[in-house]
């Protein structure tokens, strides 16, 4: 199993995993209130389903921001950025989405298998080692 080389990276993973799975989940609330708003004639609760959009919209460029540098070390494409590679026959999408499956199994597992090369790569940084003894 790879690993990541520097502890920032580490925490773009996890940071930009958290920000894609937030994502579905604002969504649906963002629309899921404004529909009940809409169904019972509240209007504040039409007031804090835009502003769920809104924070949706934050955290939709936030992710998009952070995305393109969560690299697999393996083959360096990023695996949460939206890139015009073929995916390995192998990989497999979860409700569609391929970057799900990665975010998902990175905050849960706290591993991925990248949809391009099918290597895994644990979230921990790799241990340096700073020279070789010959005993």
């Amino acid at each position: 199993m790879h690993r990541l080389p520097t502890s920032s990276s580490v925490h773009r993973f996890r940071l930009v995993a958290f920000l894609y799975c937030l994502r579905y989940l604002l969504i649906v609330g963002c629309i899921g209130t404004i529909l009940y708003a809409l169904v019972m004639d509240e209007r504040e609760l039409i007031i804090l389903g835009i502003a769920l959009g809104v924070v949706t919209i934050f955290s939709c460029l936030l992710q998009l921001m952070f995305a393109g540098r969560t690299r697999c070390p393996l083959c360096m494409t990023p695996v949460l950025a939206r890139v015009g590679c073929s995916k390995n026959r192998k990989a497999r999408p979860l409700l569609g989405s391929y970057h799900l499956r990665v975010a998902l199994s990175t905050i849960s597992k706290g591993y991925f298998t990248c949809q391009y090369c099918n290597e895994s790569t644990s979230i921990e940084v790799r241990t340096r080692r700073s020279g070789y003894s010959r005993d």
